[in-house]
C-alpha cells in the first residue's frame, strides 16, 4: 500500500493495482507481458509486490515477472532485464537520500537506478543471496539489504559488509527492515524480530524457540 502526495491510496494486489481517491476505487491497468521464470514463482503476472512514490512524484510498481513500472501522472514506462534491471521479479523498491532507486529482486539480486543507468549487485562478491526482500538506509547513509538466506549485507556506497549468522545475526532470512529514531535497526526475519545497535543483536520475539535459522 502507498499514500501518495495527493492523498490517493494505492493498493498492489494479485489482480493488479487499485487507486482510492477517498470516495471510490479505480482499477489502474498495467500493461500485460509474458512472465518469465514462472515455474520458480507464483503464476500471477498481474501481481504487484511493491509500490513507492519517488521525490519527483513518480509512482513505481514492482511486478511479479514483468519488471518495474513508472507512472509520471500521465504515461506508464516499463523497465526490464533488457534495460539492465537485475531481474523481472521485483520484490521491493527503495529511494535513497541521493535520489537513487534500488530494486530488490527475487532471482537476480539488487539493482541501483540513477535515472539513466542500472547497476547490478549479486551474490558471492556483493550479496549473500540473490533473493532481496527488504532495503533501508540508516542515518549515516549506509544501505541495509535484507536477503532470503544470505543475511543482512550493508553497503556504504563503495563496498559491502556481510552480516550473517557467522557475525551474530540470529536468522539469515530477513524480510523487513526499519531504523528507529534512536538509530537502532529493527530486523524482521522468518525466525522472529531482532534489534541491532551496531554491535549486538537483541531478540525481541516473545517465543524464542522460533529463532532457529530457516525459512
Amino acid at each position: 500500500m502507498l499514500k501518495d502526495k495527493s492523498g490517493n491510496l494505492w493498493f498492489g494486489t494479485e489482480g493488479g493495482v487499485s487507486r482510492y481517491d477517498g470516495k471510490s476505487f479505480t482499477h489502474f491497468p498495467l500493461p500485460e507481458t509474458e512472465v518469465k521464470d514462472a515455474q520458480k514463482a507464483t503464476r500471477s503476472p498481474k501481481l504487484v509486490n511493491s509500490i513507492i512514490e519517488d521525490a519527483n512524484g513518480n509512482i513505481w510498481f514492482g511486478s511479479n515477472g514483468s519488471g518495474v513500472y513508472r507512472f509520471n501522472g500521465k504515461v506508464i514506462s516499463r523497465f526490464t532485464e533488457k534495460d539492465g534491471l537485475a531481474n523481472n521479479f521485483v520484490q521491493c523498491i527503495f529511494e535513497d537520500t541521493q535520489g537513487n532507486l534500488w530494486f530488490g529482486t527475487r532471482f537476480g539480486g539488487l539493482s541501483r537506478y540513477d535515472g539513466k543507468l542500472f547497476t547490478t549487485f549479486r551474490s558471492n562478491s556483493d550479496l549473500g543471496n540473490n533473493h532481496v526482500r527488504a532495503i533501508t538506509e540508516d542515518k549515516a547513509g549506509n544501505l541495509w539489504i535484507g536477503t532470503i538466506g544470505g543475511g543482512l549485507p550493508k553497503y556504504n556506497g563503495k563496498s559491502f559488509t556481510h552480516i550473517s549468522t557467522k557475525e551474530g545475526l540470529p536468522n539469515s532470512f530477513v524480510q523487513s527492515l526499519f531504523e528507529d529514531k534512536a538509530g537502532k535497526l529493527w530486523i524482521g526475519t522468518s525466525g522472529g524480530a531482532y534489534q541491532f545497535d551496531g554491535e549486538s543483536f537483541t531478540n525481541m520475539t516473545v517465543d524464542t524457540s522460533i529463532a532457529k535459522d530457516g525459512c
